[in-house]
């Protein structure tokens, strides 16, 4: 066997990986080799293509994989490990994946074949299988939601079958994995602190610069964004009222990968990826981050109830063919509609929050994020995240739009006062 894994893997790890793969003790791996995807990192990893090549009864046969380490040295690498995020996805699809199930219906995540903490996860390559990411500048119509909210319908029930069996031990399913469901981004310690106050320097930058508005709508609208803003601590932690299941959370473009039909051009699935924040929350946080992370405004206006309704019914339909369970008695649809009206304000918070960098051009998000330790500090942490985010606005066409539909629908949308989840709003 000859292989090159960049200190990283070695000829035992390979092994581990085919075997796994194919099912059987496999021994004859001829090559293998670990290489960098070109261009290939998210904002929290580095991102590697696995090929090991086997003698198959005198045939050479390759499998790719997919591999994500933590990110280089610099902020990054030290935000994941203080996180513990890499970890956390480990122990997702190490631990999580397999006590759920995937379910009798299509898959909702992909295969992962071999983890080290602190070092590598190596998983099924959905590319040659035809799964693609979308445009992050293009918003999600209503096809790509529902195409979306059919895989969180599928998700979300394993998650609801595994807490009611649980609870039939007086157990739930916090108390089976415990903090490892807490959220990892918005909470309380120094560092998140610090990274929400440089978002809301971002968000009052970007509304001063929204021409729609006058002084005084700005500085009414500043004022409401900022209480919503130091609410979404309290807002993505478990309900006291609706019902906590593991959810995503992460949910922007990049953490989506479609599949469509060759033929007549349809989305036929999609796929949940990195699973490094998920948390122990209600479903409804979910759809809301989901719609308005990632579709516009239109199609909210138009959709937004025919795309609940989906959902609430592709649910009610895993739970009753996987476990024989009636979704009224686990998740009646009043609660469930009303945790989502809930939501939905943290929600568009929460986007505008986050679409100042993740709608990031790729220069920008080289210059900062990948080039200079010291600038993403200034950005992510520090006074610096006007100066990231107004130029970007002022120039990408795509991110001014977004950006300034978003912060139209607050000025006209977000409530004056908080909501409290435990009266009937």
């Amino acid at each position: 066997m000859t292989g090159s894994g960049l200190g990283i893997l070695n000829d035992c790890d390979i092994k581990k990986i085919i075997n796994r793969r194919t099912g059987e003790n496999n021994s004859s791996i001829t090559s293998w080799c670990l290489e960098p995807i070109p261009d290939g990192g998210g904002f929290m990893g580095s991102y590697y293509q696995l090929r090991i090549t086997i003698n198959s009864h005198g045939t050479p046969v390759s499998f790719i994989f997919f591999a994500k380490t933590p990110p280089p040295p610099g902020p990054q690498r030290d935000f994941s490990l203080r996180h513990g995020i890499f970890n956390k996805e480990i122990v997702m699809y190490n631990e999580i994946v397999p006590q759920i199930g995937i379910g009798s219906g299509a898959k909702w995540s992909p295969e992962c074949y071999y983890c080290i903490p602190d070092v590598i996860i190596v998983m099924e390559n959905l590319i040659p299988e035809g799964y693609s990411t979308l445009d992050k500048y293009v918003p999600f119509g209503y096809e790509e939601l529902a195409c979306l909210f059919d895989t969180f319908a599928r998700f979300h029930s394993r998650s609801l079958i595994q807490d009611e069996n649980l609870r039939q031990q007086g157990k739930n399913l916090y108390d089976n994995w415990g903090e490892i469901l807490n959220e990892g981004l918005v909470c309380d310690n120094e560092s998140s602190i610090l990274l929400q106050k440089a978002a809301l320097d971002g968000c009052h930058a970007l509304v001063d610069l929204v021409d729609e508005l006058g002084d005084e709508e700005k500085k009414l609208l500043k004022k409401k964004i900022t209480i919503w803003s130091w609410n979404l601590v309290k807002a993505l932690k478990p309900s006291k009222k609706y019902r906590n299941i593991i959810c995503h959370r992460d949910v922007w473009s990049a953490n989506f990968m479609f599949k469509v039909d060759d033929n007549n051009g349809k989305l036929i699935d999609c796929r949940l990826i990195d699973f490094q924040f998920y948390s122990y929350i209600y479903p409804g946080m979910d759809l809301m981050l989901a719609m308005y992370m990632n579709s516009s405004r239109e199609i909210r206006d138009n959709y937004f109830n025919s795309l609940i309704e989906l959902y609430y019914d592709r649910l009610k339909c895993c739970l009753k063919i996987d476990a024989n369970l009636n979704i009224d008695k686990i998740l009646p649809l009043n609660l469930f509609l009303e945790s989502c009206e809930v939501a939905r304000p943290n929600a568009m918070i929460y986007a505008l929050n986050n679409l100042q960098i993740t709608l990031s051009n790729k220069d920008v998000s080289e210059k900062y994020f990948a080039k200079s330790p010291e600038l993403l500090k200034h950005v992510l942490y520090g006074a610096g995240r006007n100066e990231y985010v107004c130029p970007q606005f002022l120039n990408i066409p795509q991110y001014k739009k977004r950006i300034t539909e978003n912060i139209i629908e607050l000025y006209e949308c977000l409530p004056d006062k908080l909501f409290d989840e435990y009266s009937d709003i």
